[in-house]
């Protein structure tokens, strides 16, 4: 907030995730259960940010307030191997994300003030991620790269992320199940993104 004959005030919030999960049973492996197996890959991703601003004085002046809730996401597993159960096996994804962003500003002054907002709530696969964007950086967040991609670094790291295209499970041509029962299922109970922005300029 700011105050006094001229007055500028801003804030800015900031929340962005990369979450990802990759199950790998390759080729050579073998899981020997006598009643169940269960692989499951279970991702809960939450952002939040919240900027509020208040500006007075007796000129008035701007009062400006920025929000930004991102969330990149993906959930990989690739069955290659043998897995034999007596009874059951389950493979499952279970993925929930929620991205929250409120931004408000109040200003006020004798000759009135300017306020500005915004707002920005996003969910998305972290293959649609790009690792040119200056958002990285701004927000603090490191990001993985394909040592064996060719290329640049953000080459590697678009790379790697390409992988996360959701909530996937491949069989692959060397899997083999044996049970009673086999369950495969990939479920995204939530992608949530909400954004909310309230804004007050006035004079006396």
């Amino acid at each position: 907030g700011g105050g006094g004959s001229i007055s500028i005030a801003g804030a800015e919030a900031y929340a962005t995730v990369v979450n990802t999960s990759l199950i790998d049973i390759g080729q050579n492996a073998v899981l020997d259960a006598f009643n169940d197996i269960t692989v499951k890959g279970i991702l809960k991703s939450y952002a939040a940010s919240e900027a509020e601003t208040t500006s007075g004085s007796l000129l008035g002046a701007g009062a400006d307030g920025t929000a930004e809730s991102r969330i990149y996401y993906g959930v990989d597993q690739q069955i290659n191997g043998d897995l034999t159960a007596g009874d059951a096996i389950l493979i499952q994804n279970l993925v929930d994300n929620n991205a929250t962003a409120k931004s408000e500003a109040y200003g006020g002054g004798i000759f009135g003030v300017s306020t500005s907002v915004d707002a920005v709530a996003e969910v998305r696969k972290a293959s649609q991620l790009n690792a040119n964007s200056g958002i990285w950086a701004r927000h603090n967040v490191s990001l993985l790269e394909d040592p064996d991609a060719a290329g640049d670094a953000e080459a590697r790291i678009n790379a790697y992320y390409d992988q996360f295209r959701g909530a996937e499970i491949t069989l692959n041509g060397a899997a083999d199940l044996v049970a009673q029962t086999i369950t495969i299922t990939s479920d995204v109970t939530r992608n949530r993104a909400n954004s909310n922005t309230n804004t007050v300029a006035g004079a006396a």
